[in-house]
């Protein structure tokens, strides 16, 4: 790489070939990370329909706003 025509020393040092091969392997690691979050979003792994839960017992009551009316 030149900067202002004069070549970096440190990239001057490492060679072509390991230049490469780091940056297939962050190119790879970009793209596995990538697709295992594209993957997580795209399952979902739910374990069945929710059962209904008895609310007969609890203090709960629903007031219609309109009417009043209590459930």
């Amino acid at each position: 790489m030149r900067y202002g025509g004069t070549v970096d020393p440190l990239v001057a040092a490492v060679p072509l070939w390991l230049r490469v091969t780091i940056a297939l392997a962050l190119a790879l690691l970009i793209w596995w990370v990538g697709a295992g979050i594209l993957r997580s979003l795209g399952s979902s792994r739910r374990e069945g329909p929710a059962e209904p839960e008895d609310v007969e017992d609890l203090d709960v009551f629903l007031v219609c706003g309109e009417c009043g009316t209590e459930f």
